[in-house]
């Protein structure tokens, strides 16, 4: 429980209520009043206001031009001389950041070197730029949902409430962009989330019969009027479309939303083996959870093709097949003398 006790004022006088942890020899009623203790001892506690302080710039103050709205306007000289001291107001540094720098290549790269960078560290990160454009697009349009809403073992980036349909941000390092990462996968990071975002998929598919809608981030970014008209046809067509992922469709002539005639098959889709085949070598050690020194490799004694098998198993067997129909070819030609 914490304990008050009354203490005078050092400059005033007055009688105050204070922590009793925090009486000192000299106690103030206020901020005021310790200001003006300051300034009357001013031999031992210089005076550091007005021209006495060390950023002092002669007082006056500075015109400049706003990059957002070109209109002119004053700041005191220390502020002036910062280098982001770029506009005249919040609104015009927000909507100067959203709809020009973040649409430059080079912010891109930043943020994802940022967002690598972190999930390499075991932080996972919320809230991304791209999620926000998400939610000011679905604000913009009125739509009541609920970010981060759990499902069992899942949580959805935005549940449509009065929809019952769900979006998901893909990010472009996170979720493994197969636009960016066509070559080869050399995160353990994006081997993880692929499968994670393929158990998801068919959770949500055949538990709860709901198609998700896949917002990428490089759509978002550079094509969110896309995204918007996407996200109004979901809805508009309760949940069907021909493809769920904002990175197969354009805008046509008549500013509509249209499929596009080369789909694209992001790698929630692909089978694993066709995954395992472009990762790399280092990366499959890491996600691998077999211990390898509990197998062993060997040849089928029936074909001859290399395979890998628990040496708990491997010991116990005369002889080893890759198949059951390589096992029973065996047999025939040996007369019934194979132990499997």
């Amino acid at each position: 429980m914490i304990k008050y006790v009354q203490v005078k004022c050092f400059n005033c006088g007055t009688l105050f209520d204070k922590k009793e942890r925090t009486v000192c020899e000299k106690n103030f009623c206020n901020v005021a009043c310790y200001r003006d203790w300051l300034r009357t001892n001013s031999q031992k506690f210089p005076d550091t206001s007005g021209s006495m302080n060390p950023r002092w710039r002669d007082g006056v103050n500075r015109t400049k031009i706003c990059e957002w709205c070109k209109k002119e306007y004053t700041v005191n000289a220390y502020i002036a001389e910062r280098k982001n001291s770029k506009f005249c107001s919040k609104k015009c540094r927000v909507e100067w950041y959203a709809k020009v720098w973040s649409q430059r290549e080079e912010w891109r790269e930043d943020r994802r070197e940022w967002a690598i960078s972190l999930m390499e560290d075991g932080v996972n990160v919320k809230n991304s730029s791209t999620q926000i454009i998400a939610d000011d697009i679905l604000n913009s349009l009125g739509i009541e949902n609920i970010k981060e809403k759990a499902y069992k073992n899942f949580a959805v980036d935005n549940y449509l409430v009065e929809h019952n349909l769900i979006i998901e941000v893909m990010g472009t390092y996170w979720h493994c962009d197969i636009r960016k990462y066509s070559k080869s996968i050399s995160y353990a990071t994006q081997v993880n989330r692929i499968r994670m975002d393929k158990i998801k998929h068919s959770y949500m598919l055949n538990i709860h019969d709901i198609e998700i809608l896949y917002l990428w981030e490089e759509d978002l970014n550079i094509r969110p009027d896309l995204c918007r008209k996407l996200i109004l046809l979901y809805i508009q067509n309760k949940g069907k479309l021909d493809n769920y992922h904002s990175m197969n469709y354009h805008m046509d002539e008549k500013c509509d939303v249209a499929l596009n005639k080369d789909i694209i098959i992001p790698y929630m889709y692909w089978d694993i083996e066709d995954i395992n085949k472009i990762v790399d070598d280092s990366v499959k050690i890491k996600t691998s959870k077999k211990q390898l020194d509990k197998w062993i490799s060997y040849s089928c004694d029936f074909c001859g093709k290399e395979c890998e098998e628990l040496i708990s198993h491997h010991k116990n067997n005369k002889n080893h097949f890759c198949s059951t129909t390589c096992f029973l070819e065996f047999k025939k030609l040996n007369r019934g003398n194979a132990t499997p």
